[in-house]
């Protein structure tokens, strides 16, 4: 099966999820700016928090409509992966254009299916965590220097190997640019088609290659082959139990209000100034809240731990959100 014959069958998909929806919602916007929305956005699909999400989804839809759909389409394979690859695949259907779009009834309707689609559906963030480790883990640091002076067709044939799927994601993350962040890695960009072939040949299945091209194509992100990678190498995934989550926190009734002041308490606080600290992050989760406060000792932190309620689960994880809350902190060496 060919890739238009694949993308219109992911299209037809979108269609029917929008046509399940009995009536659409009224449209009820977040307060607040783009960039806290697009933050409730994403948490609240992690939680299932439907309600929630269709609110930060129309704050978007009215202030920045243009980083709804590629928001959504990234929150698909950061959230829920190899949970539900139908609901990834609604999502990339969803990035086809405003004319498509419109065919389907409109912005609002499309995204309220969409929306509906990844809150509903079981989570797996193991694609973001291999993005993580491929980006930051110091043990892949050598990789990440030689690989950047291979060719795509020799990084395309380290992915299809029979070496760990670290090492094979690494390649395959250089080989697609390494993301949106690595300008110096861009110009391998005009050369992705051949990683795509590549994977084809070594018979990947098609329908996660087209959605993973089209995903990358309209997003940037590798997380789309990433995602692949992941279900090629776990043709039966399991499934983690649920986890719980703590009641959603509001300061002054908006969540921008609550980012805002979350925000100011953490990047206020007394940062190392030696990144030695990032190596010693709890792998633990109850020790990472304890350990989230001695950066701040002067400051009363005892909600940032409460207010963070979902720790990465891995020393990896932990270091991508020191570098998220501390952009100015001194931790090169550790990518």
């Amino acid at each position: 099966m060919n890739g238009p014959k694949i993308q219109h069958l992911i299209e037809q998909n979108l269609r029917r999820a929008v046509a399940r929806i009995a009536e659409v919602p009224r449209p009820d916007p977040l307060p607040g700016s783009p960039l806290a929305a697009m933050s409730v956005l994403q948490k609240a699909i992690r939680r299932g928090n439907k309600d929630l999400a269709l609110r930060a989804a129309a704050a978007l839809l009215r202030d920045a409509p243009d980083r709804l759909f590629r928001r959504l389409g990234c929150i698909a394979a950061e959230e829920i992966g190899l949970g539900d690859l139908d609901a990834v695949g609604i999502a990339t259907a969803a990035l086809a254009g405003v004319r498509k779009r419109a065919d389907l009834g409109g912005a609002w309707p499309v995204a309220c299916a969409v929306v509906a689609a990844l809150a509903d559906a079981p989570k797996c963030r193991a694609a973001d965590d291999l993005s993580m480790i491929c980006e930051l883990h110091p043990v892949n640091a050598r990789q990440r220097i030689e690989f950047r002076h291979r060719s795509s067709r020799e990084l395309a044939e380290i992915v299809c190997g029979a070496t760990t799927i670290d090492k094979r994601a690494v390649a395959l993350w250089c080989a697609l640019g390494g993301g949106p962040r690595h300008v110096g890695l861009r110009r391998r960009r005009s050369e992705t088609q051949t990683v795509f072939d590549r994977l084809r040949e070594a018979g990947w299945p098609t329908t996660l290659v087209e959605v993973a091209r089209a995903s990358f194509s309209r997003t940037g992100e590798p997380l789309g082959l990433l995602l692949a990678l992941l279900a090629r190498q776990l043709m039966e995934p399991s499934r983690g139990e649920a986890e719980e989550f703590p009641a959603e926190v509001a300061i002054d009734g908006t969540p921008e209000a609550h980012a805002r002041r979350l925000r100011s308490r953490i990047v206020d606080a007394n940062i190392p100034s030696e990144g030695r600290h990032l190596l010693s992050i709890p792998m633990d989760r109850a020790k990472a809240l304890g350990w989230l406060p001695t950066l701040a000792p002067r400051r009363d932190a005892s909600d940032v731990g409460e207010s963070l309620s979902v720790l990465p689960k891995d020393k990896v994880g932990c270091i991508a959100l020191f570098h998220r809350c501390f952009p100015r902190g001194k931790a090169k060496h550790v990518a």
